[in-house]
């Protein structure tokens, strides 16, 4: 699911670079069939456990995040296993704006587990959903189908 790129030539100005680029390439190369152009990408993600932090957990592709961390490390002399440490403030700053995501995107993510709560609000929903679970309840929204 991309939140950035939606098909456009240019990135449009008022959204993260970076999430745009990486929404481009992920989208181009699938179309493809080129699946195995982002392995060397996730593997080096997933090796120094990126893919194991909750701030990530968002329900974005692994291959647009690992992307995004090759492009995050691409113009720099230091070490990525250094830069890994940087990488979840420098998403957070640049990707994943909760406020820029579509509330009911957000919920139907957390209910069906693709995502970690990123602030109060989430969390609180992600409360009520594990209770309705609990209860064998589904929320009564008919974008949850």
């Amino acid at each position: 699911m991309c939140r950035f790129y939606k098909g456009e030539k240019r990135c449009p100005k008022d959204i993260s670079f970076v999430g745009w680029e990486c929404e481009e390439m992920y989208v181009k190369e699938k179309l493809a069939g080129n699946e195995d152009s982002f392995m060397e990408d996730v593997n080096l993600f997933c090796k120094l456990g990126l893919d194991k932090i909750p701030e990530l957990k968002d329900g974005t592709p692994i291959e647009i995040q690992a992307t995004m961390f090759e492009r995050f490390c691409h113009n720099s002399d230091t070490d990525p296993v250094i830069l890994a440490n940087y990488f979840p403030q420098f998403y957070a700053r640049e990707v994943n704006k909760s406020d820029e995501l579509d509330s009911d995107i957000i919920c139907l993510k957390l209910w069906k587990g693709d995502r970690v709560p990123q602030n109060e609000w989430e969390r609180k929903q992600k409360e009520e959903f594990d209770e309705m679970k609990k209860q064998g309840e589904v929320p009564d929204i008919s974008w949850f189908e």
